[in-house]
């Protein structure tokens, strides 16, 4: 019986052996299908994954067209790539079948020691099997269709044919894939011409070439950590190659000791920063998720198309405003000197477009100068995108807008040019000259190119078009390829950045047209004293929040700062600093929350900062009391003293102020000495000098003699001096006249005499005691009133003594606690609109000492001005989803859509007041010029001649 059980489980065993076998050789040999044709395989290799504009018809670029691919035959493959290549990825590459049962034993035992997947075990095969035929999934089922792919490659094609074929199918960079292009790229050469280290390089970055790409970089510092990288990774392909005795032990020491010389190069297809942005939304978690779940791990061969939110026609029109505004702006602020130029165009290698069209900017050759009634510059631009040698011309409607720049830069900028300035530019060109132009018109039946005259700027920009929290148009730069300056960039966006602090103090309980002070002041936080500047000269003292907007007043937009929170009743402020986790947490201890504020945000509660606080709520208690005794005048004055500490160490620093570098010597020091007078002035407007000069009346009432005369209780120093206002006929005391004042110095004996009964007002009883009380401090605040404030400071310090330090009741008074509240505010109200840099919580904010890309500064304009933060993706802080609309397979179907959601940030009244400020900027404000200048236009020629008939404004906020 058993031994009919062992025959029967043999014949069953070889049968089902036998059938394998066959089903193999079926499946591999005799009919692999139609996929492992050569001719599909090439068909698959010049897959390309298409970017489209928002039109669905027109491309952005492609990655990894077959132009891109550069495809290179085996025997065209350096000898070392190959060695590379097999001792990074496949050490048995030409012994086994398809499938390494060694190395996938190895890469098992190793990942089950480091319980985790550290390494792989996949052959050069099956990496080109996967690559070549997508994998659908990481199913059981999907890997061993793989493995079935790579036994079909392994029995119909030579081992060289399938390293050619995985050569030519691996990922470079944004639109480039396989050896030839990575040759080009990362070296500038053909990859006939790569070297040992080279080859070792671009071996081992196959499997993660971004995160050893220095050319992709945001910074020079991560730049230089991607080439650290490329080293370590190119060391440890080089090991591999000695130990497999590829190279010997002396040649692995040479190339270890070179440098991998990276020079970037032009790949055929136009860089951009679209493309650039496209890719690092591929990138993001989601999208990645996505591609995978339907099988796609290699966008080089997937076929996929994008379609992105950009507007072709907005996009070009916006790229070509870019350039020409920048060698405008670029004559406007360094001129045109003929010899300069030709040394700076001299120097620039890859600038200008390379093809023919209307807009293209282009280098040529004076070849002929007109200066007549009718002067042109004849200009040779050479073969351009195969074309034959080309001869434009600029002609006066194309040199003399630079012509006028000139003017403007030379003169005054209203001064308007004439035919001499253009006729004196003219000559400064010589034929031979280098020139750089713009393409104005192309008539290709009469073969006549119209030009404008350029400069090639030596400054850069970058331009962004948002709606709907979607990116319409992005240019990065000049050329708007490599680094992009809308995004990557971080500048100070200096005014730009104010509509920010508007916003807070909206939402904050302040209305547009509340009273700010626009006088030079001086705002002590945190024991340091800051002196905002105006840009201009404004004659008001006051104003409001509309017109600091409209105007840029740098200095109520600081003081509106300062006092951002000062509408706000306690239990506001309370709520306000519980949202900004500046309250006691629960369960924190009171010790705990202590160390937190004085040791991380450098709020420290001592003596000093409680006078401070008993000092400003003593001036807030004094306000009835002085508002209805007619002495308004004396509380707008107490309202701007300051305190007082530290100003002596303020006085010290004034006297190493330094001056604007670009001016002249003689005109820097003028404006330092200007400087330091006002600075000196605001600093001697605060509350502990009104009291040393208090005390030394209070002494002199009581002994009326000269101040040189030595009393036991007098003050060491005497500060001031009596004046006599003769035009108002006021007794003042302070330490010296103002500047241009009607002062006349007076002693101490014509006090005395003042105060003797030789007049009838002498007569009266309280003639001394009103002299005293209306005696005038330094002209602005009376000794009664002075007296009044003392004491009221006093009361409050009392108050505020027995209550804990850091106790809600103390903390809300402390002036640097509710800065730090107005200040933490704004910063989180940057974050709210999604600006993703980090914002320093400083009082020069609104001047633009942050630093935040245009396409931050984009996004949260769009938040102020419609109440909304509009988001892509599951993760709310995502911009590189802003630039997607969908993403479809090669069949056409949908596979990822970005998830967009609109975030209230802004309630509805604040926008509205907001958008009130930002159209009055152009209407009446610093934006006049784009009111004057924004008007309707279009491509076609009938509706733009009607449209300059009607001189439409476009309705614009700045």
């Amino acid at each position: 019986m058993s031994k009919k059980l062992l025959y029967s489980i043999a014949v069953l065993t070889g049968a089902a052996t036998l059938a394998c076998v066959c089903v193999f050789f079926w499946l591999v040999v005799w009919y692999p299908g139609e996929e492992i044709d050569q001719g599909n395989i090439k068909k698959i290799l010049s897959m390309e994954s298409p970017v489209f504009y928002s039109d669905g018809q027109n491309k952005i670029g492609v990655f990894f067209q077959e132009a891109h691919r550069q495809y290179i035959q085996y025997d065209e493959i350096p000898a070392d790539f190959v060695n590379a290549i097999v001792a990074a990825e496949d050490n048995n590459f030409f012994e086994h079948f398809g499938l390494d049962i060694p190395g996938v034993m190895r890469a098992l035992i190793a990942n089950i020691r480091a319980g985790k997947i550290v390494q792989g075990g996949s052959t050069i095969t099956q990496q080109a099997a996967k690559n070549l035929f997508k994998r659908k999934d990481r199913s059981i089922r999907s890997k061993l269709t793989e493995l079935l792919y790579a036994f079909r490659l392994e029995y119909h094609y030579p081992k060289e044919k399938i390293l050619e074929f995985y050569a030519n199918q691996f990922y470079v960079s944004g639109n480039g894939h396989g050896l030839g292009v990575a040759a080009k790229y990362y070296f500038n050469k053909p990859a006939a011409e790569l070297n040992t280290l080279e080859c070792a390089f671009i071996a081992g970055s196959v499997k993660r070439p971004n995160y050893y790409n220095p050319f992709i970089k945001d910074n020079e510092e991560m730049a230089e950590l991607a080439m650290q990288r490329a080293r370590q990774r190119a060391d440890y392909v080089l090991g591999q190659m000695h130990k497999l005795g590829m190279i010997s032990t002396a040649q692995l020491e040479e190339y270890r000791q070179q440098e991998i010389a990276f020079e970037q190069g032009q790949m055929f297809f136009p860089l951009n920063t679209l493309m650039d942005f496209v890719k690092m939304g591929l990138a993001v978690p989601e999208v990645e998720e996505a591609l995978a779940a339907n099988g796609i791990d290699n966008v080089a061969t997937s076929g996929i198309r994008i379609y992105t939110t950009i507007e072709k026609d907005l996009q070009e029109q916006a790229f070509y405003s870019l350039r020409k505004q920048l060698s405008r702006l670029s004559v406007r602020l360094k001129g045109y000197t003929h010899e300069e130029l030709q040394q700076y165009y001299a120097g620039l290698t890859q600038a200008g477009d390379w093809d023919l069209f209307t807009g293209a900017f282009l280098f040529g050759t004076v070849s002929a100068i007109d200066i007549s009634a009718e002067p042109q510059i004849k200009v040779a631009l050479g073969k351009l995108g195969g074309k034959q040698n080309i001869t434009g011309t600029i002609d006066r409607a194309g040199f003399y807008p630079v012509v006028d720049s000139l003017v403007k830069w030379k003169k005054e900028r209203w001064t308007e040019a004439t035919e001499g300035d253009a006729t004196g530019f003219l000559e400064g060109f010589s034929v031979g000259d280098r020139i750089f132009v713009s393409v104005r018109k192309i008539d290709p039946v009469n073969k006549i190119v119209l030009l404008d005259l350029e400069k090639y700027p030596e400054i850069q920009g970058g331009l962004l078009a948002l709606k709907d929290g979607t990116i319409r148009s992005m240019v990065g730069g000049m050329e708007n390829h490599f680094y992009n300056r809308a995004v990557s960039a971080k500048r100070p966006m200096g005014s730009a950045i104010k509509p920010l602090v508007y916003t807070a103090a909206l939402q904050l309980g302040w209305n547009s047209i509340d009273p700010l002070d626009n006088e030079r002041n001086l705002f002590v936080y945190q024991k340091q004293a800051y002196f905002p500047r105006p840009d201009h000269d404004s004659p008001h003292k006051q104003v409001s929040m509309n017109w600091a907007g409209v105007f840029s007043e740098n200095v109520a937009t600081v003081w509106l700062l300062y006092h951002l929170c000062d509408q706000l009743t306690p239990a506001q402020f309370k709520e306000l600093i519980a949202h900004l986790d500046l309250d006691r947490r629960e369960y924190e201890s009171h010790a705990s929350y202590r160390a937190r504020l004085r040791d991380s945000l450098g709020i420290l509660v001592d003596s000093e900062q409680l006078r401070r606080a008993a000092f400003r709520q003593a001036v807030v208690n004094l306000e009835p009391d002085l508002i209805f005794s007619g002495r308004s005048n004396e509380y707008q004055y107490l309202k701007k003293m300051q305190y007082g500490a530290d100003f002596e160490l303020f006085m010290e620093e004034i006297e190493n102020l330094e001056g604007p570098g670009y001016e002249s010597e003689t005109r820097r020091q003028r404006k330092i000495e200007e400087e330091k007078i006002i600075r000196q002035q605001l600093l001697r407007n605060n509350y502990l000098h009104h009291i040393k000069l208090l005390k030394e009346i209070e002494f002199l009432r009581v002994n009326p003699a000269d101040q040189e005369q030595v009393f036991p209780q007098a003050p060491e120093e005497f500060l001031g001096n009596f004046y006599h206002d003769w035009q108002n006929d006021t007794f003042i005391y302070g330490a010296e006249p103002v500047e241009n004042q009607p002062w006349r110095l007076l002693s101490p004996a014509d006090i005395r005499q003042e105060l003797q009964p030789f007049s009838l007002a002498g007569f009266r009883t309280d003639y001394q005691e009103e002299f005293w009380n209306n005696l005038l401090i330094e002209g602005n605040v009376s000794l009664e009133t002075l007296q009044s404030l003392n004491r009221n400071v006093e009361t409050e310090y009392e108050k505020l003594s027995v209550l804990p330090p850091y106790s809600f009741g103390v903390l809300s008074l402390v002036p640097d606690f509710r800065v730090l509240a107005g200040l933490r505010y704004v910063t989180a109200l940057g974050k709210a609109l999604n600006i993703r840099s980090e914002l320093e919580p400083v009082l020069s904010f609104p001047l633009g000492s942050n630093v935040i890309s245009l396409l931050e500064t984009a996004m949260s304009y769009q938040a102020l001005t419609t109440g909304y933060i509009t988001v892509s993706g599951t993760n709310d802080s995502i911009d590189e989803l802003a630039i997607i609309d969908r993403i479809e397979n090669p069949e056409g179907e949908i596979i990822y859509v970005p998830e967009r959601k609109n975030i209230r940030v802004v309630d509805a009244s604040t926008s509205l007041a907001v958008k009130d400020i930002l159209r009055n900027i152009v209407k009446f404000g610093t934006g006049r010029y784009a009111d004057a200048s924004v008007r309707l236009h279009s491509h076609n020629n009938e509706t733009e001649r009607q449209l300059a008939q009607f001189d439409l404004p476009v309705p614009v906020m700045g």
